[in-house]
């Protein structure tokens, strides 16, 4: 494995901007999956993820954890991730993967980066890209994926939600749920069985609505995970949260 830190994905590489690589060592045309840490929006860093980059580096997958801004309202932290995705697609020839095998995916606040990124265009047309560039989505115990309904859940949740996205009006832009409107890039949704971080019926809500508009997705609930455990024993002995990325990735659903 090749372990490549810090590098800049903007040039005044702000720690903000910085991703860090894993890489299977001598491999070409490799698929890589861009991860983007949870945290709250608030919260968390690359370095903190280094299990999960040599896991899958070790499976023959790249693997970009990646920083965002910590703090700013939304869009900020989700703009840094169409950005990194931008700087990754321009230099995979330089570093060896298929930029047509590029999938996004993230754990909690991640997970609703993820998500919005695949399905609202607006972020990635900003960097002169397209939806369809992205060939999988991978969610990890999503948080946000339906903020219409936000009030609904536990306070906890709210009070995040309105540091996250400030005042109310602009909920309905940031919620993934709302950009589901036609077929987009495949869906993996993983879901803790022991999590009570996340509301479960907006998961399962937000999986069927993609399958209704024509998505492929898979949605596998994980038996005793809670919502930290998702993350942090990736890689673990007998782990099943690795092998469900890994064959999501290597043998990708079709796109739609």
């Amino acid at each position: 494995m090749k372990k490549v830190i810090d590098v800049a994905t903007v040039p005044s590489g702000h720690p903000a901007t910085c991703l860090d690589l894993y890489l299977p060592e001598g491999a070409e045309d490799h698929p890589l999956l861009i991860f983007i840490h949870g945290g709250a929006w608030r919260t968390g860093d690359k370095s903190q993820y280094e299990n999960i980059g040599r896991t899958f580096a070790a499976a023959g997958i790249g693997t970009a954890i990646i920083n965002y801004p910590l703090g700013p309202l939304h869009p900020a932290h989700v703009e840094q991730a169409a950005c990194a995705f931008g700087w990754l697609r321009e230099h995979a020839s330089t570093h060896g993967w298929d930029e047509d095998r590029m999938f996004v995916g993230g754990h909690s606040a991640g997970g609703h980066m993820a998500a919005l990124l695949t399905l609202d265009p607006k972020y990635l047309k900003e960097v002169k890209l397209k939806a369809s560039h992205v060939r999988g989505c991978i969610v990890l115990d999503g948080v946000a994926l339906d903020l219409d309904h936000a009030r609904e859940r536990p306070p906890l949740l709210l009070e995040m939600y309105q540091g996250a996205f400030g005042a109310a009006e602009g909920w309905h832009a940031a919620s993934p749920m709302t950009w589901i409107a036609s077929r987009s890039a495949p869906f993996l949704i993983l879901i803790g069985e022991k999590d009570d971080w996340i509301s479960h019926e907006d998961t399962r809500q937000f999986a069927e609505k993609l399958k209704l508009q024509g998505t492929p997705v898979e949605s596998v609930t994980v038996p005793g995970r809670d919502h930290f455990g998702m993350v942090t024993r990736i890689g673990d002995p007998n782990d099943p949260v690795a092998p469900q990325i890994i064959k999501f990735i290597l043998d990708p659903l079709p796109m739609p």
